[in-house]
């Protein structure tokens, strides 16, 4: 536990520890104490403390209720965005708030303060009603404030609902925005957004061009729209604010950009704003006034410990951690933090799973984990009415856009609108508890995301930042066996054990098998001899040819033959090898002759063929060359080992003819080998052995089957990759009637598969003219033209193509596992549903339940016997040991289980599977089966009743859905619903006590009893003095009740009395014997009874008046006196001002015409002052009057006030006329003559 008495540095060291040795510090019973502590119930509050709740109770370390608490005093709750929604007149304002209180958590505490001071040396906070609080780890989610005050004249616009002002960013005036744009029918609409940082920096257009757009659609064109912003541009992101400069230019919106508004003048209509380049003002008229007023951190911040200079809270910008070490159990988010990105909602949902997640870590370990926020967040910009804007980016004014791949995010889209209006806000109302707690979830990264990355190699990584699954499937990755059970201390053991010795080894491995990936790298065009990468690096391609080859060598080219044309672009599928393992189409393309590379030694001998052991027919069994329009049009080399030929033995085409090898030329005759074999290679040619599976052409013919071809299923072959062999033995020839059914290809293909070893049949291609290949290409084209025209004539259904998939081990292998899943898959939900069905009900009003309880009991049960099972394994006394244990091993994969009971129905009482609802209250089936007819009532004032229907109906559905993942342990629980006929009764009951007691309270009134009638008391005094007692008021009630009302009477009576108490106009006063009276707090008296109150008031009341009518009587008269009195004071005053100035004026004309009798120009001010006022006896008056004339003429410009010594030797102050109307012609010169020689 930490203790005040501890310095900064101990204090933080000694928590570390603690957080890493129990996760928490140990609570205290003080009630002022919190684990986590939340300052704000905004968005950003919530999100952050039910996400904190669940990740601790995800990782096995649930936080005790009330461990949490938000403090905020606010008692409700909106959902901001949707203020612009009511000022572009789509939704009610009241759509936009609930109470506080409703969207918190049962096992959350809500303290309804607000804070006042923070103290994160001793790490509590002190509130605005002097209490003290402390945490453990402080989340300060407070949002900011608009400064309304900010801008003169704005509160006062705003409350005048004539002043055409109005603003979307308050919740009491959002609505007067869509009053004004409907109101408006010509003239001029501005709106503005100040510099620097604002909630949502889009919003103040969003309005505009909302507006803009109704304008238009109700025929109102002549209204001009004008936005002025304190920003340079239209928006922070360029790409955006380009879209958007480019909107407003075509739909004819002023822009004035650098403009901040200062001031308003309602009465006029008329905003100042000052321009940022010369801080100039210029004043605009308006008819509508959109304003958006500064923003600004809250004044709790300003000089607190844990804010900047700036009021903001600081934090690192990627783990929302404060980047005080010493402060660091504080984050911050949202709107308080000094993330640099925009303030809105879809930021937070973006912050808070990690700062959750970091959180975490910290509690668990002491140290943030790799959670990282890049700052993302998104501004959905309305346009106009059925179009939207959306705008997302990330730290740098980046954009992160999520539908770029799907739409244009710069172009407004309708179905971004519906996401703004429709889906966001039902989402925030009814699955924020959800979707909130999905988003923590998915933000943590990846077992495979870990790996990825390669960070965990690293020396000082940190094991114990990882989760249980995050460290299984890193072990799981290297073949690291690990214990089942798998608690965390022990992973983080075998993880440094086994992974951080061996970093280096496994490094070395990651480098050496990202270096082993298929690349482009050192492969050239065997026509042009280019690099394919930079090939397919060109910046148009032509359309692919026939990608089918020769099965000859390729002939030496004449020097006089003319260079070959570029060949078009090829496809990086049947250019890039296929590593490791079989292509997904070996199945359906068989692979064709493996060639050498161009690139061998000249020296080599040449390439050998494959050769036959017996002829033919040409029409069906010949070889077909690949290339039927002249080997310069291909885009296929023949001697590339990367090229694919799968095309050529497709079943659908017929076989062209293969050209006849002299058999003097060729050599002996072998047997035949698989047109997939390669070419026999000279003893020297370096060739190693390959592991490389030659990729196949992705080009499928569409053609309709041979009706005479009868295909059969051929076997499956197997690739056999380029090596050194030896020629193996001659294979038999198979009979004449099998060599029909096959295609010369297929029949190669079969005895390759068969086991027979192929053999190469040499051929010298030099020897071979070049007229008989080119025969041989037009014979092949013209057959192949004759089996297309004939294929055309035969229907499909006369032959049925084979499927290689049918015989296919993979193919059945899949199957086998598909039925597997899905027998596991409905072996787990039948488990699942077993357990999760015999649950039942909560208790009332909690969470859990008898048998909820004891599942979780025995599972811990089940939990420690395979610990102790664990610890066994080694012992030496095991066989004994464990025949006593009697639990199984954990299973392989883990399945979810069922954790939570069904929720009890309001107004009932549950018992495992039984529902009792409360009396006054009827029990009726779930509203999913509410169109099912049920019987009515036993009574007309029964409180319960079971549905008189058929129970296997209801007894089906029960066996059917409950228990399944997804539906709960009850799938359709009933509900309780108000006695509808009950409810009558106890409200004309009602209607009648509460109109009872409203007369006896007007008739004491009447009769002038002593207390006053205009107060509303409450308590045992008040309702004794104007109400009656219980008692009494039960028995009058009851003589008057209908005798089939009377068993039920007592009960209705205390519900009405109830009710009536709740909606506040009656109240209750019982005394220390338990005597209880029931009054009214409003009379009801006749008019008779209203008149005499009226009167006896009235006296009261005006006799006040009176003395006050008179005593403002005898002020107003006073206040004329005086007001006469200073008028004649002011026509004195201003007769000797003008006395003075004439005086002064003469002065100096007599000075420069005669100066021996006016030897100075200037007279002293109090001489002037006793030579005027000489007839003034009094000196306070003279004083007086003077000080008002010496104000008057010294603010005169044509008078200048200096001190002067004066004859006599005093220094006095002396006024000197310097008008133009005394100066004489040599008085310039004569004044410059008296400064130089002053």
């Amino acid at each position: 536990m930490l203790t005040s008495n501890l310095t900064r540095s101990a204090r933080l060291t000694s928590q570390r520890g603690a957080l890493r040795r129990a996760g928490f510090a140990t609570t205290t019973s003080e009630p002022s104490k919190y684990k986590v502590l939340v300052i704000g119930g905004g968005t950003a509050g919530l999100a952050v403390a039910r996400q904190v709740y669940d990740r601790f109770k995800d990782a096995g370390k649930s936080l005790a209720d009330g461990d949490i608490g938000i403090l905020d005093a606010a008692e409700t709750h909106y959902y901001q965005p949707g203020w612009t929604l009511v000022g572009s007149g789509l939704s009610p304002k009241t759509d936009f708030a609930r109470p506080l209180r409703s969207l918190v958590p049962a096992h959350i505490s809500l303290i309804s303060e607000n804070v006042k001071s923070f103290s994160p040396d001793s790490s509590h906070v002190m509130t605005t009603n002097g209490r003290e609080i402390g945490y453990d780890v402080l989340v300060v989610a407070a949002g900011l404030q608009t400064n309304f005050d900010a801008i003169k004249g704005l509160p006062a616009a705003l409350d005048d609902p004539n002043s055409g002002v109005s603003t979307i960013y308050s919740y009491k005036t959002c609505d007067k925005v869509w009053t004004d744009i409907e109101n408006l029918q010509s003239g001029k609409a501005v709106f503005t957004q100040p510099p620097g940082i604002i909630k949502c920096a889009g919003a103040p257009q969003k309005i505009m061009w909302m507006a803009w757009d109704r304008f238009r659609r109700t025929g109102r064109p002549n209204i001009k729209v004008d936005f002025y912003t304190g920003m340079p541009t239209m928006f922070s992101v360029k790409k955006y604010s380009d879209a958007l400069d480019a909107l407003r230019k075509e739909r004819g919106v002023g822009g004035h950009f650098s403009h901040e508004l200062v001031s308003i003048d309602a009465a006029n209509r008329q905003a100042t704003f000052k321009k940022a380049e010369d801080q100039s003002t210029v004043n605009v008229d308006y008819s509508l006034l959109h304003v958006t007023p500064p923003m600004g951190p809250l004044n709790v911040f300003k000089g607190s410990p844990i804010a900047d200079a700036a009021g903001w809270v600081p934090v690192n910008q990627a783990t929302l951690q404060h980047v005080k070490p010493e402060f660091s159990n504080v984050f911050a988010i949202g709107d308080c933090s000094s993330l640099p990105t925009s303030k809105t909602a879809a930021a937070i949902t973006a912050q808070a799973p990690v700062l959750t997640e970091n959180l975490f870590s910290f509690v668990d370990s002491g140290k943030v984990t790799n959670a990282k926020y890049d700052g993302y967040t998104s501004c959905p910009l309305l346009t106009g009415y059925g179009e939207l804007m959306l705008a997302e980016f990330k730290y740098g004014l980046e954009p992160k856009e999520t539908f770029s791949d799907i739409f244009d995010q710069t172009k407004p889209n309708r179905f971004f609108y519906h996401l703004k209006k429709d889906v966001f806000p039902l989402a925030y109302w009814n699955f924020m508890k959800h979707i909130l707690v999905v988003a923590s979830t998915m933000s943590r990264m990846t077992a495979a995301q870990i790996i990825s990355l390669g960070e965990y190699l690293e020396p000082d990584f940190d094991p114990a930042s990882l989760t249980v699954s995050q460290l299984l499937g890193v072990l799981g990755y290297h073949n690291i066996a690990y214990p089942t059970p798998y608690p965390k201390p022990k992973l983080v053991q075998i993880f440094n054990n086994e992974v951080k010795s061996r970093a280096n080894k496994f490094k070395k491995e990651r480098v050496k098998k990202e270096n082993s990936i298929a690349s482009e790298d050192g492969i050239t065009d065997g026509v042009t001899g280019e690099p394919l990468g930079r090939k397919g690096r060109a910046p148009a391609s032509a359309p692919r040819r026939s990608s089918r080859r020769l099965s000859q060598v390729p002939k030496v080219e004449e020097e006089s033959s003319p260079p070959r044309p570029e060949p078009p672009k090829r496809r990086r599928s049947s250019a890039q090898p296929v590593l490791g393992g079989r292509s997904k189409r070996m199945s359906l393309a068989q692979p064709a002759d493996t060639l050498v590379e161009e690139s061998e030694h000249e020296d080599e001998s040449p390439v050998k063929k494959v050769g036959r052991t017996k002829k033919v027919p040409t029409a069906s069994h010949s070889r077909r060359i690949s290339h039927l329009s002249g080997a310069e049009d291909s885009g296929w080399e023949d001697n590339n080992i990367f090229q694919s030929g799968a095309e050529s033995s497709s079943p659908a085409r017929a076989s062209p003819v293969r050209p006849k090898v002299s058999r003097s030329a060729a050599g002996p005759r072998k047997s035949r080998k698989s047109t997939s074999a390669p070419p026999e290679m000279n003893s020297s040619s370096p060739i190693r052995p390959s592991t490389l599976s030659p990729p196949q052409s992705p080009f499928r013919p569409s053609l309709p089957p041979i009706p005479k071809f009868d295909f059969s299923k051929p076997p499956s072959t197997r690739f056999t990759p380029i090596r050194e062999f030896s020629p193996a033995e001659p294979v038999k020839a198979e009979p004449e009637a099998a060599e029909e059914r096959y295609t010369a290809t297929d029949d190669v293909m079969a005895e390759s598969s068969s086991g027979e070893a192929p053999e190469l049949d040499s051929v010298k291609s030099e020897e071979k003219p070049d007229s008989h290949a080119l025969d041989s290409q037009q014979q092949s084209q013209s057959q192949l033209d004759e089996a297309i025209a004939e294929m055309k004539t035969v229907d499909m259904h006369q032959l049925a193509p084979y499927s290689m998939a049918e015989s296919s081990p993979r193919h059945w292998l899949l199957r086998g596992l598909l039925w597997i899943f899905l027998l596991t898959s409905l072996f787990g939900v039948y488990n699942y549903k077993a357990e999760s069905s015999s649950i039942g009900y909560c208790k009332r009003g909690t969470n859990t339940s008898q048998a909820l309880e004891s599942i979780f009991a025995k599972r811990a049960e089940e939990q420690l016997c395979r610990a102790k099972l664990l610890d066994l394994q080694n012992s030496t006394e095991h066989e004994q040991a464990t025949t006593k244990l009697d639990c199984d091993l954990p299973p392989l994969v883990p399945l979810p289980r069922p954790s939570s009971c069904t929720a009890c129905p309001d107004h009932a009482t549950c018992s495992q599977f039984d529902v009792t609802c409360d009396a006054g209250f009827l029990l009726k089936p779930h509203i999913l089966l509410s169109f099912i007819p049920v019987s009515p009532s036993n009574s007309e004032l029964t409180t319960a009743y079971l549905p008189k229907l058929s129970e296997t109906f209801f007894k089906a559905v029960s066996v059917g859905l409950d228990g399944l993942p997804g539906f709960g342990s009850i799938a359709l629980p009933p509900r309780c619903v108000e006695d509808p006929q009950r409810k009558r009764h106890i409200g004309a009951l009602g209607k009648a006590i509460e109109s009872r007691l409203a007369r006896e309270r007007g008739k004491r009134i009447c009769r002038g009893d002593a207390f006053n009638a205009s107060e509303s008391l409450e308590g045992y005094e008040a309702a004794k003095t104007w109400g009656v007692e219980e008692t009494q008021l039960k028995e009058y009630f009851r003589s008057k009740a209908t005798p089939k009302v009377l068993a039920h009477f007592d009960d209705m009576f205390n519900t009405a009395i109830q009710q009536l108490t709740q909606w506040g106009g009656v109240f209750v006063g019982e005394s220390a014997d338990g005597t209880r009276y029931i009054a009214h707090k409003t009379p009801e008296m006749s008019w008779q009874c209203i008149l005499t109150v009226k009167s006896r008031e009235a006296w009261a009341a005006w006799r006040t008046t009176v003395f006050v009518s008179i005593l403002s009587v005898l002020a107003i008269i006073g206040m004329r006196v005086k007001m006469t009195q200073r008028q004649k004071e002011n026509r004195v005053i201003t007769e000797l001002v003008q006395v003075v100035l004439d005086t002064l004026r003469n002065q100096e004309m007599a000075h420069y015409t005669d100066p021996l009798t006016a030897p100075e120009p200037y007279l002293p001010s109090l001489q002037l002052r006793d030579l005027i006022l000489q007839t003034e006896p009094s000196l306070w008056i003279r004083t007086k009057l003077w000080e008002r004339v010496e104000r008057v003429v010294e603010s005169n410009a044509n008078v200048r006030a200096n001190l002067e010594e004066v004859p006599g030797g005093d220094e006095m102050k002396v006024w000197r006329w310097v008008g133009s109307s005394g100066r004489t012609p040599g008085r310039k010169g004569r004044e410059q003559e008296e400064e130089s020689e002053e």
